[in-house]
């Protein structure tokens, strides 16, 4: 671990890296937090960033912040997943209803640090949600954060998904990031298909797994 000499600036909140079992992960930190550990390195002020919008509105749609009570629904979604993706309803049933809502409790409160948020979708016309779309850490970072969408199988392929998706870019355009990230199973077509359309390409950056599929790491510059 590293042990550095540490010194605030005049600043009271840092990108800080944090070395631990040879593997270094980069986070936000208050300084009372990094002043309490001996295994931070400060290697700059953190960008400051305008949080994320939590409602959005385009033409068929409205996208607003996910909520506990959406936990039934959002598991109804995940109960459709293909079987090659890795985070699906097990055998046991789990996650439950309750597993869901603990979920959405834990990223409303990351929304909360980050800026950055899921938003459930729904159509102005019709009640009822026809999936998620969002910004999270994800496999990205703060600064780079990762997009995210989800709809449920009935109301794909009618471009709900690259229209949720293209207002969630200008909603992090807007937010002062400069880059998106989204990570992409290689046998997921559809979602291949809403990137292309909204200007994301191949970094060439690759996540090997023969079980479930290699990951896509794709890239938009804002």
């Amino acid at each position: 671990m590293w042990n550095p000499a540490l010194s605030a600036r005049g600043s009271s909140t840092f990108a800080i890296v944090w070395r631990a079992n040879n593997r270094q992960q980069r986070f936000v930190a208050p300084l009372f937090t990094v002043l309490a550990r001996r295994d931070f390195l400060i290697v700059g002020d953190m960008p400051q960033f305008v949080p994320m919008p939590c409602d959005l509105e385009t033409e068929r749609l409205r996208l607003r912040q996910l909520r506990e009570d959406d936990s039934q629904t959002v598991r109804e979604l995940w109960l459709e997943r293909d079987p090659r993706v890795p985070r699906r309803i097990d055998r046991f049933g789990r996650p439950s209803i309750e597993d869901i809502q603990e979920r959405i409790a834990a990223q409303l409160a990351e929304s909360t640090r980050s800026g950055l948020s899921l938003l459930a979708i729904e159509e102005k016309s019709n009640p009822g949600l026809l999936g998620y779309c969002g910004l999270t850490v994800g496999a990205g970072s703060d600064t780079e954060p990762e997009i995210a969408f989800e709809l449920f199988r009935t109301h794909q392929g009618c471009g709900f998904a690259t229209e949720a998706a293209s207002s969630v870019v200008d909603a992090a355009q807007a937010t002062g990031r400069s880059r998106l990230w989204a990570t992409v199973r290689e046998w997921n077509v559809a979602s291949f298909k809403v990137l292309a359309k909204l200007d994301f390409a191949d970094s060439g950056r690759r996540t090997e797994d023969s079980v479930h599929g290699n990951t896509f790491w794709m890239l938009r510059d804002l």
